[in-house]
Formats: structure tokens, C-alpha cells, sequence
């Protein structure tokens, strides 16, 4: 047999590193998973979710996200409605004015979209693991319930039929809307 080659300086495979590779490189056995449109070889025992993230991760994010778009939002009109309030000239006065409206405002919208959110997207998963796409045949329904939902259990507590109604449409229009917008901007 020839002897054992040296790997070329600078190289750090050696002459094991080949049959080590044909050895333990490509696992026998393993089905080969497609998700979306990548092929992905994984043991069968690992638990995926078809649609990307799972249910706590969206949640988190889109919690987040509104939160900090609601607190934004807020605080800008905080800042901007400030002013026109203030009776006094001195500036600390008007700065501790405005940060006041700041606060109070960013914090409200933010709390509230974040919560928005969050039953948006718990309502998300509620309908696709009861897998009302494939029942009713639509992919539509997943959105139009879980804006519905949310807009019913975010007024259910005024009391009248009115707004909760005025909310169960108008949350289920948006959120149509919005699977409508991205799914046409897919294309």
C-alpha cells in the first residue's frame, strides 16, 4: 500500500478525514422532509410546524411588534397634542409636559394593539388547529374568524350590541384586507 499522504500546508484534513467523511457523511435512513420548497433530510422524530414558526414564537413577535408600533404611534400623538395644553413658558414645564403625553399616550396604544395582537394571533391558531381551511374549503376562513374574534372579545364588555358588532365586522374586514393584500403581493 502507498504510503499515507501529507495534506497540503495550510490544510487541516488529513488522510482520515475522507474515510471518515464516506463513513458517517450522509446518515442511511433518514426520509427526506420537504417544507415549503426546501428539501430538509431529518429524523422523523422531530417535531415541525408546516406554516413556519410555531404558535409561541408568532405570538411573541407579533405581541412585540405592536406593541412597540402602538407605543410609537401613541407617543407621537402624545408629543403632538402636548403643546397646545401647556400654559407656561418655562421650558422644564413643557418638557415634563410632553414626555407626560409621551407616556401615557404610547403606553395606552401600545397595550392596546399588543393586546389586539396577541388574541389575533391566538385565534390564528385556534382556527388552524381545528383546521377550519380544510374543512370549509376556503383558506380565507382562518383570518376572517380570527379577526372576527378578536374585534368580538375586544368590545365584549360594552355592553351594547352595537360596537361588539361594529368590532366582529370591522375585525374580520381587516384582517380580510390584509390576507387579501398579501396574498395578491405574493404573486
Amino acid at each position: 500500500p502507498p504510503p499515507p499522504t501529507r495534506p497540503a500546508r495550510g490544510s487541516k484534513r488529513g488522510p482520515m478525514a475522507d474515510d471518515a467523511a464516506s463513513k458517517f457523511g450522509p446518515l442511511k435512513g433518514i426520509p427526506e422532509v420537504r417544507v415549503g420548497m426546501k428539501r430538509m433530510k431529518e429524523p422523523e422524530y422531530l417535531d415541525y410546524d408546516v406554516r413556519g414558526k410555531g404558535y409561541f414564537e408568532r405570538l411573541c413577535f407579533n405581541t412585540g411588534v405592536a406593541y412597540g408600533v402602538g407605543f410609537c404611534v401613541g407617543g407621537l400623538y402624545g408629543v403632538a397634542t402636548t403643546p397646545r395644553t401647556v400654559h407656561s413658558n418655562r421650558f422644564r414645564i413643557v418638557l415634563n409636559q410632553v414626555l407626560n403625553g409621551l407616556s401615557k399616550n404610547g403606553a395606552r396604544w401600545g397595550n392596546s394593539l399588543g393586546i389586539i395582537a396577541m388574541m389575533y394571533t391566538s385565534f390564528e391558531s385556534i382556527s388552524y388547529n381545528f383546521y377550519f381551511e380544510e374543512r370549509l374549503g376556503a383558506p380565507i376562513i382562518t383570518p376572517l374568524f380570527a379577526g372576527g374574534a378578536t374585534g368580538f372579545m375586544y368590545t365584549c364588555t360594552r355592553g351594547s350590541w352595537r360596537p361588539i358588532a361594529l368590532a366582529t365586522s370591522g375585525g374580520a374586514c381587516v384582517a380580510g384586507f390584509y390576507w387579501m393584500a398579501g396574498r395578491y403581493l405574493m404573486r
